[in-house]
């Protein structure tokens, strides 16, 4: 290495105010083209990403509307499909008129085909319950009273 190199600034910069900017040679470090050249493959990258996506997306979502299935047809069968709403109206006459059930463990009336009379049994034969027409709770309900109260 020659000496004249060894007293050259490493950048070309000078703190002398008689030097102005513009009799600088030097070239910018980043050009536009460099700038788009270093951002390209981010956006390869982006690209691709998305379409593979969009591709999976394609083969996962049925495209056609899902088909009926008979419980015949599936094992795993939901037992809730094709299942009605039934109500047992706002007062006792219309509970009794529908033909449900008073539920002491519910305390309330539901469908027949939802009434437990096995478990109903269990919680009497208990006799830990008690249901009280006061707040003194000095007259005792039985089953047959309390469904008769409308709530």
């Amino acid at each position: 290495m020659s000496r004249a190199s060894e007293d050259q600034p490493f950048l070309k910069y000078s703190d002398d105010p008689a030097i102005h900017e513009s009799d600088c040679k030097c070239q910018p470090t980043r050009s536009r083209r460099g700038t788009v050249a270093r951002l390209l493959p981010y956006a390869v990258v982006v690209v691709v990403t998305s379409l593979l996506w969009v591709l999976i997306l394609l083969l996962v979502v049925p495209t056609s509307p899902p088909r009926r299935v008979s419980v015949a047809d599936d094992p795993r069968h939901n037992v809730t499909s094709g299942a009605k709403l039934t109500s047992c109206g706002n007062s006792t006459e219309e509970a009794r008129a529908r033909g449900c059930k008073y539920d002491v463990l519910l305390n309330n009336w539901v469908p027949a085909p939802c009434f437990d009379q096995e478990w109903v049994d269990e919680y009497l034969e208990d006799n830990s319950w008690g249901a009280y027409a006061d707040k003194n709770m000095t007259q005792r309900l039985s089953v047959e009273e309390m469904s008769q109260v409308d709530s």
